[in-house]
């Protein structure tokens, strides 16, 4: 068979939807995305859950459409919560699902991609893989620095979509990805906004752990003595995992109007609801805030601004991208409509061609002890500048430490 032939299942699973491709070679033979809405989720919350409640979704829609699972030659999943690794396409093997399974490296959605990819390929006997996972991490040495270093900003954001959306504006203008600054924002059950400099995100929010924005349902950056005063009151929940629960999902314009559906939010401000005008353009003006601030990181030089989320579609036809200048940044501003989500994973078509692949290859997933610690990530680059040992190495804090180190920070 010809490589430009072989067929991919591709399987995204985000906070609020699961997205659905097939694809031969090039060519997209099908795409389809589920909304979950409140009241879909209601009582789903663990890995097992939602598993239960979303493979039968995949198989059902599959059935209807006449794609049978033995058609396919291979299974990819968009890439879960795995150590910070660079971008690319990847094996998933047991190492990686022991990883996703006991969801070591931070617990979401995404996990089940790279799980559900083996579980189907295992029952075909095919060959399973992820795509840039959310922990790409690009991000320069002082992107990392937060304010302690017990608490480094990680790489966790929506790093499949924002490669593959950064890309194709390339192509559309004709430039290579890796002599553009961009910014990308990702505005979805989370919103992550990244800058793109000369093919590298040098800097991006965790929209996973609250920072940056609010979103349809998460709360982005809070106060943090309001939050612990909550925490010791039990105000969300009586120990941790009830609490990361009602932060990852009860929060945002949820909390604000009762509903993370942006369509009945939209009804709602075109009925002029106060309620639901003031935090509607409350969440625009946080992700604006987030854009200008990435701008800086970028020097000020942007190429262009890209939007993609369902409430970024334009107006205009697709195919023209509803590209726009913006008064603010003479800048084009460019929005790209939410479907195009799953056309990233056709790239991974790579994985049964191996004789032709783009700039993409096959990386095998190791954890070794080269390898960052779980939500350490950063911290053991900042400690070995300033020739602390990191904390949690089997020493006592402060043991190992230098009685007179050197300044982190160069005087200015």
């Amino acid at each position: 068979m010809e490589h430009n032939n072989y067929k991919i299942l591709a399987i995204n699973f985000g906070s609020t939807s699961t997205k659905i491709a097939v694809y031969a070679g090039e060519e997209k033979l099908l795409e389809h995305g589920f909304l979950h809405s409140c009241e879909d989720m209601e009582g789903v919350s663990t890995m097992e859950e939602n598993a239960a409640m979303r493979k039968p979704l995949i198989l059902d829609f599959l059935t209807h459409h006449g794609h049978s699972l033995e058609s396919f030659d291979a299974v990819v999943g968009r890439g879960g919560l795995v150590h910070p690794i660079p971008g690319g396409t990847y094996a998933v093997n047991d190492e990686m699902l022991r990883d996703l399974r006991e969801c070591r490296f931070g617990t979401h959605v995404c996990n089940l991609g790279g799980i559900l990819a083996a579980e189907i390929g295992e029952e075909i006997g095919k060959p399973a893989f992820i795509v840039d996972p959310p922990v790409i991490d690009e991000m320069t040495d002082i992107a990392h620095l937060s304010g302690h270093p017990d608490f480094p900003r990680r790489s966790v954001f929506h790093a499949l979509n924002q490669k593959a959306i950064a890309k194709r504006y390339a192509e559309d203008v004709g430039k290579p990805y890796d002599t553009l600054n961009l910014i990308v924002a990702h505005m979805g059950g989370g919103v992550t906004v990244g800058a793109h400099e000369k093919g590298k995100i040098v800097d991006v929010n965790n929209g996973l752990e609250g920072d940056g924005p609010y979103t349809a349902e998460r709360p982005g950056s809070l106060p943090v003595l309001q939050v612990l005063r909550a925490a010791f009151e039990h105000r969300y929940g009586d120990n941790y995992e009830d609490q990361r629960r009602f932060y990852m999902s009860k929060c945002g314009m949820v909390a604000y109007t009762g509903t993370n559906d942006g369509r009945v939010i939209g009804q709602r401000v075109a009925e002029g609801d106060p309620e639901a005008t003031l935090a509607y353009r409350g969440m625009a003006y946080q992700i604006a805030k987030e854009i200008g601030a990435q701008s800086v990181v970028l020097g000020g030089k942007v190429d262009a601004i890209l939007l993609t989320s369902p409430a970024a579609a334009p107006t205009e036809s697709s195919s023209s991208r509803g590209s726009r200048n913006t008064s603010a940044t003479s800048r084009p501003c460019t929005s790209i409509p939410a479907r195009t989500r799953c056309s990233p994973l056709r790239w991974a078509r790579c994985v049964c061609c191996a004789g032709r692949r783009r700039s993409w290859s096959i990386t095998s997933y190791e954890t070794s002890a080269d390898h960052h610690r779980p939500l350490r990530h950063g911290q053991d680059r900042i400690c070995r500048q300033s020739g602390a040992e990191p904390r949690g190495s089997g020493q006592k804090a402060g043991a190992g430490r230098p009685r007179h180190r050197k300044p982190l920070f160069p005087r200015l």
